[in-house]
């Protein structure tokens, strides 16, 4: 079960990452070359050098990890229709930008208290947060497709598409910019 909720996390993140894409292709030209829809590699290359010139490479993978293994553990043990579908994402995708907002106001920039560092990371790393529980949650909600008997597949498939549409938008929002968007004016001679 692990070794199948792990594959299926990594293809989804995979396929979310490669239809935000597509979905910045389609919103910043007009016109498509071969080369704009086949050259996934640039694509990536914006995308982690967002990610990079962010966040240290350590703590975001251990952000993306902790934040996923929550969300794979809150559907797998709860196996009821509300923690299968995305209700528990769309909660923590509208909360805590607010939250962040919240704390960034009174946010303490050194102290002892560990209470104030947890707040430190999780205003940093908030988006880290809600990427890593969303993909979580929808590895399981796909691997729920072919093992829950109890929960019907199109209740699934319909939670499943709208996290991956606001996963979608949480990435372009936050890791791929205006400016890194933009391909190289080309000389015209």
């Amino acid at each position: 079960m692990i070794i199948s909720i792990f594959l299926v996390y990594v293809i989804l993140l995979l396929l979310i990452l490669i239809g935000t894409h597509y979905f910045n292709l389609i919103l910043s030209k007009e016109e498509f070359t071969r080369a704009d829809i086949t050259n996934l590699s640039r694509f990536f290359n914006q995308l982690w050098s967002g990610i990079k010139n962010t966040y240290p490479l350590s703590v975001f993978i251990f952000m993306i990890l902790a934040s996923s293994i929550i969300g794979i553990l809150i559907p797998s043990v709860i196996q009821h229709w509300f923690t299968n579908s995305s209700i528990l994402f769309l909660c923590v995708y509208f909360i805590f930008p607010l939250l962040k907002k919240y704390y960034e106001q009174s946010q303490v920039t050194t102290s002892e208290n560990y209470s104030d560092t947890a707040v430190n990371i999780f205003v940093r790393y908030n988006s880290v947060i809600i990427i890593g529980f969303g993909a979580g949650t929808g590895a399981v909600l796909l691997y729920h497709i072919r093992t829950m008997e109890h929960i019907h597949t199109l209740w699934l498939l319909i939670n499943l598409i709208i996290l991956i549409i606001f996963m979608g938008i949480l990435i372009r929002n936050n890791y791929l910019t205006d400016s890194r968007l933009q391909e190289p004016a080309e000389k015209q001679e």
